[in-house]
């Protein structure tokens, strides 16, 4: 559950925040909901419901997963090619696996690249699972990489 300090200005709140989301690499609809669900923790209603503001579908068709990078190198973009290419980010430095969280996480040199989006899912500190997706240009990246 979310807390805050009751004379923080709900203004300064949101603005630490963006700025926090925005560094994890949250940008566009997804910062958006994002903010609006620490808007709902402060106001207690969330902002994109009022005037009934109409938000443009969320489309993941330019963050790519491991597996469609592996299929763009040439891979099968099975489990094993996935995994493969996290490894490969990994050693070169773009990424990094948060143990306690069980999850991958840009590293200052992958957030360029590097895509979060929220899952809609919470861990049990009630802070946001997002997933690392990449984007288009991690391809060309990869193929560097490749030893063939």
């Amino acid at each position: 559950m979310l807390s805050f300090n009751i004379n923080a200005r709900p203004i300064d709140i949101l603005e630490a925040t963006t700025f926090i989301f925005s560094f994890a690499g949250l940008e566009g609809i997804n910062l958006a909901k994002a903010l609006d669900n620490v808007f709902k923790a402060i106001t207690g209603f969330h902002a994109l419901n009022a005037g009934n503001i109409k938000l443009p579908e969320i489309t993941h068709e330019t963050a790519l997963t491991p597996a469609e990078i592996a299929k763009a190198v040439g891979l099968s973009g099975s489990k094993k090619s996935a995994k493969l290419i996290n490894s490969m980010l990994e050693e070169a430095g773009y990424q990094s696996w948060l143990k306690g969280k069980n999850n991958w996480t840009p590293t200052e040199k992958g957030r360029e690249f590097a895509v979060l989006l929220d899952t809609g899912k919470k861990y049990t500190d009630s802070s946001p699972i997002l997933q690392l997706k990449w984007k288009p240009a991690t391809v060309s990246i990869v193929q560097d990489l490749l030893p063939f």
